[in-house]
């Protein structure tokens, strides 16, 4: 399985067979991928969210161990959440945000910052210049479950699933969030609701 840099995974096991070193317990955490793995590469950098009491331990963990966290949601998202949520992205950032990060995808303007964010959470996610080329008439516009998708595949939210709903708490908003282009488009979409209604 193929991860990306600062991806959020979900391990869970016996810290022996999670090939972790200097533990003896048992693990159940999610944890941010450090630095994208080499195709064959065995173990994989990560930072996990808590162990033994213990948080934002870096560690190397066993490849095959981890789990992408949309896999414990796959029902609510079509094509499951990554392909999902880069579908967002491509839209979102090919389309070209007004949101001020310094990053490689192409702004139709920019903003000032008010978070502590320096870094655009959607940076990770490979958008090409085939995306940003797309004529305006053939874009697609983002979907309400794209946006939820690239919430839940994000480290400021918190997701809780039931057999029958899903729901993403943006946990970090005052600091992250609000500078995010995701939050950008969703009070967009939100904003062009309520007009519509009133019309």
């Amino acid at each position: 399985m193929d991860f990306v840099k600062d991806e959020i995974v979900h391990v869970s096991g016996d810290a022996a067979e999670l090939w972790i070193y200097g533990y003896d317990v048992r693990v159940d955490t999610d944890a941010r991928i450090e630095e994208a793995p080499a195709p064959h590469a065995r173990k994989v950098l990560v930072t996990l969210f808590s162990i033994d009491g213990d948080v934002n331990v870096t560690t190397y963990v066993r490849r095959s161990k981890l789990k992408l966290r949309d896999e414990d949601f796959p029902a609510f998202f079509s094509g499951g959440a990554h392909t999902c949520a880069m579908s967002g992205a491509r839209k979102i950032c090919g389309h070209g945000c007004i949101n001020g990060f310094s990053c490689t995808h192409q702004h139709s303007s920019r903003i000032p910052l008010f978070g502590q964010g320096t870094v655009c959470p959607l940076e990770k996610y490979n958008v090409t210049d085939k995306d940003a080329n797309v004529p305006w008439f053939e874009r697609k516009s983002v979907t309400d479950m794209e946006l939820t998708a690239l919430c839940a595949r994000c480290e400021h939210a918190m997701v809780k699933a039931s057999e029958k709903e899903l729901s993403v708490e943006r946990k970090d908003f005052a600091r992250y969030c609000i500078d995010c282009p995701v939050q950008s488009v969703r009070e967009t979409m939100d904003e062009a609701a309520a007009e519509a209604r009133r019309s």
